[in-house]
């Protein structure tokens, strides 16, 4: 085993669990504490908008604070890996497989012109169908504020819509062409 692998499980096996001590939990409940006099002054509306919030803040916190702390850990591979890739490239470079490029889909490619055209396209479009959907409801129940946010949520909806299927058509397109490009695969083995 190397000395990599030994310092990821020594590494992992001295980790503590999460703790807090008593002033940590003082200062979450007096946290609460305020958050809850908050939520009592403004309404249900706007402390469910707020709760969302802090929700949101949290969870990028944490994912942040997780994924940097598990970053280093993962990016060393185990000796038992490289030998594995090495004996692999090996077979590849005796000749039992044909030669195939590399593709072109792992690169990156830039946005271009199309894809901030469908999202705005999408956005237009999912904003006028959210308006006209809730004006069919009836202006007196919804009234205006529902309209707006109802409208802003369709077009956010509506605009990622039209980035994930430009997108779709994007790279589907790229691999087309390529798999054009490069003609028929090659068969394996000798050939009667």
């Amino acid at each position: 085993m190397s000395s990599t692998t030994g310092n990821h499980e020594h590494s992992n096996s001295t980790r503590r669990p999460f703790q807090f001590g008593l002033r940590a939990l003082l200062l979450a409940m007096a946290c609460l504490s305020v958050l809850f006099s908050v939520m009592s002054l403004v309404g249900p509306m706007w402390s469910t908008i707020l709760v969302w919030f802090l929700v949101l803040v949290a969870a990028h916190v944490v994912g942040n604070s997780w994924g940097s702390r598990r970053w280093p850990a993962d990016r060393t591979l185990p000796a038992e890996a490289d030998e594995l890739a090495g004996a692999q490239s090996l077979r590849f470079a005796s000749g039992s497989c044909p030669n195939v490029p590399a593709t072109q889909l792992c690169e990156a490619t830039k946005l271009g012109w199309m894809m901030p055209l469908a999202a705005g396209s999408g956005a237009v479009l999912g904003g006028a169908i959210g308006v006209g959907f809730l004006l069919w409801l009836g202006f007196e129940q919804v009234g205006y504020a529902g309209i707006t946010v109802g409208g802003c949520s369709a077009a956010v909806v509506g605009g990622l819509a039209g980035f994930l299927a430009s997108s779709f058509v994007s790279v589907a397109r790229g691999a087309w062409q390529e798999a054009v490009e490069t003609g028929p695969a090659t068969t394996r083995g000798p050939q009667n």
